[in-house]
Parts: C-alpha cells; sequence; structure tokens
C-alpha cells in the first residue's frame, strides 16, 4: 500500500502534532503538512522531520479543508499514491498498524472509505458499516476520490466529510469502521459543565463555527436524500443533545441560538 498522509494545522499544539505524527508516520510513505496558519507565522509550528517522510504545504492563508485536500488528492494521483491518510492535528492513534493491514487483506480495500472508532474502545467487528467517519483518520483509495471528483470545496471546514461519505454512498461505495484500532481527537474546547444534577461535556464552539456547521449538514441532507442515519444522528447529536447543552452550559448563548437559527435557515433556503 503506497499512502499519502496529509495533516490540515492550524496554529498547532508542536508536542501534540509530534505525537499525532510519531502514531502512524512508520507506515507510510510521505506525510504533508498543509499549514493553514498565515505565512508569517507558519515556520514558528513546523516540527524537525525526524522520518524523512514531512513536507510542508500551503497556500501562505486559510485555504480550509476541502480546497487543501483537493490539491493533495491531484499530488497523490501524478504520484502514484495509492491511499490518502487525512489527518487532523490534534489526532492520535492507536492501533495503525492493525488498521493498514486488515485493510490491505480484505476485498473492500480499493472499494470504500475506512476509517476508526473515534474516542471509543469498543471492540468491533473487522468491518463495521458506518456513515459516521470523520475526515481525521480518514483513509480514502485515490480510485474511489477519483470517481468522487474529490471534495467539495463549496465546504470550507464543517460537513467535508458529511457530504464525502453521502457521495461516496450515492456512487455505489461503502464506508467502514475497522476494528483493532481507535483515534484520540479533540472536538471544539471540551470542558465538563454541571447542571441539574449531572456533569456533561460542552464544546464551546464560536457562534460563526456553529453557523457553519447546521448549515453546512443542513445543506448535505438536501443533496441527499437518502442519508438517513445520518439525519437521525444529526437530530439526536446537534438538534437535541447540543443545544441543550448551550443553554445550561456555555457562555454566548443567545449569539450562539442565533447563529444555530441563521444557519439552519441559509441552509434549507440554499
Amino acid at each position: 500500500m503506497k499512502i499519502l498522509a496529509v495533516i490540515i494545522s492550524y496554529f498547532p499544539d508542536k508536542t501534540l502534532l509530534e505525537k499525532n505524527i510519531a502514531s502512524f508516520a512508520e507506515y507510510v510513505d510521505k506525510i504533508l503538512i498543509w499549514e493553514n496558519s498565515p505565512k508569517e507565522k507558519a515556520a514558528d509550528y513546523r516540527l524537525e522531520d525526524k522520518y524523512g517522510k514531512l513536507v510542508f504545504w500551503g497556500t501562505g492563508e486559510n485555504a480550509g479543508i476541502s480546497k487543501a485536500l483537493n490539491k493533495v488528492w491531484r499530488y497523490a494521483k501524478e504520484s502514484g499514491y495509492e491511499y490518502i491518510l487525512t489527518m487532523d492535528q490534534d489526532s492520535v492513534w492507536h492501533g495503525f498498524k492493525n488498521f493498514i493491514s486488515k485493510i490491505e487483506n480484505s476485498s473492500y480495500k480499493d472499494k470504500a472509505l475506512f476509517g476508526p472508532c473515534v474516542n471509543d474502545r469498543r471492540i468491533l467487528q473487522d468491518f463495521e458499516p458506518t456513515w459516521a467517519l470523520i475526515t481525521s483518520g480518514m483513509l480514502v483509495p485515490v480510485p474511489v476520490l477519483n470517481a468522487l471528483g474529490g471534495y467539495d470545496e463549496r465546504f470550507f471546514v464543517d460537513a467535508v466529510d458529511v457530504e464525502l461519505i453521502c457521495n461516496a454512498k450515492s456512487h455505489g461505495y461503502e464506508a467502514f469502521f475497522v476494528g483493532g484500532c481507535y483515534l484520540e481527537q479533540n472536538f471544539g474546547k471540551m470542558q465538563i459543565s454541571h447542571a441539574l444534577g449531572r456533569n456533561f461535556k460542552i464544546y464551546n464552539y464560536s457562534p460563526a463555527r456553529l453557523y457553519n456547521i447546521y448549515r453546512n449538514h443542513i445543506i448535505v441532507f438536501k443533496r441527499y436524500p437518502d442519508a438517513l442515519p445520518l439525519k437521525r444522528m444529526f437530530i439526536k447529536v446537534w438538534i437535541r443533545r447540543r443545544i441543550v447543552r448551550i443553554l445550561l452550559g456555555e457562555k454566548q448563548k443567545l449569539h450562539k441560538l442565533s447563529a444555530i437559527i441563521r444557519g439552519i435557515f441559509s441552509g434549507l433556503f440554499y
């Protein structure tokens, strides 16, 4: 398997980024660090190349995720890579060797999208069908990406992975969680809050980020009406659970609720 890994970085925690790279570097052929930090700051966040595999790319400004990944995809096609491993800067693999080994020996290896469970150590089957892969940790066969036409650049950050999975399934491809591994991943600025006699997690996304999360997901669901599992998951997590937690535990409640409402209407009338 010839694997090109790409990490999208934006003012990264260098210690965590080093841990991220160390968790999979041995098993990939090259690692591109796509720098979305401004060009005058990007060099301050670069790491020593301990593996002889690191390359730093970027446009000098924040290009988001989808545009960056499309540039990496085109490079992968031209350079003969078979797979692209897409990573966030603050993820850490556990069991990446198992992950790759199972895919390499499977009949699905060039016909599906693959990823680990996130923050979850459940024992899974080797390949468990899912709609819930995230960009970080996703292994995408280049031929599949070719058939899909790459990533949708209308989505800057949020729902890039959701759109890709829906697009893949609409073309007859599958998406799988792979057993024997998991990914540690940070979402937002997570804290523990206390209300109504219980502790719960809050993520402290900004109003602007919440606007885009809700807007982009609604656009995807309109485009792919068969994505019922994702719609149900979105209603459960983002409509019922997250809004309640914003009201109970986060600051800027009115600004955030306003952003959510505007995002939903913007998505509906996009």
